[in-house]
This record gives C-alpha cells, sequence and structure tokens, in this order.
C-alpha cells in the first residue's frame, strides 16, 4: 500500500511563495476549485497552481512522514467550508 500527497504552491502575498503540503484530496480539489465557497484570498493565494496540485508525491505506507519533515494542513480551518 501507498500514501499519497500533494504539494500547492502558495502566494504569500510578500513576493515570496511556498508550498502547502495535504494529504486529504478533497481538501485539495476544494481549494482549488474557483467555485468552492472558501473566501477569495484562499483562490489568490494558490492561483498558480492552475487547477491541480503543483506537486503529487507516493511514499510507503509505513514510512511516517512528519517524522521526516512534512507538516500538512489539512485540518487548518482556513481551508475549511462552514
Amino acid at each position: 500500500m501507498t500514501q499519497k500527497v500533494y504539494g500547492l504552491t502558495r502566494d504569500n502575498g510578500d513576493g515570496s511563495g511556498s508550498i502547502i503540503w495535504f494529504r486529504d484530496k478533497e481538501v485539495v480539489d476544494r481549494i482549488l476549485d474557483e467555485d468552492s465557497e472558501l473566501e477569495g484570498w484562499v483562490q489568490e493565494a494558490f492561483y498558480a497552481n492552475e487547477g491541480s496540485p503543483a506537486v503529487e508525491l507516493t511514499f510507503p505506507d509505513d514510512l511516517d512522514l512528519n517524522s521526516v519533515g512534512f507538516r500538512f494542513r489539512d485540518d487548518d480551518e482556513q481551508y475549511s467550508v462552514e
């Protein structure tokens, strides 16, 4: 078995950028959906992805990604639709 992670490039608004990592494909799809109910700044921050993740990686299930430095943002309230 494997696990997938998705990286979205984010415009930080100050001339810099970053990659934000997610495990949940539904969260990624919602962020990238121009018609989603997320606040407008979310689509603006992630515009450079052009509708698909910038990076999609596959790892073995038994690899603890947090222990090797990944930090995931799936549960951040800023990306949830209420």
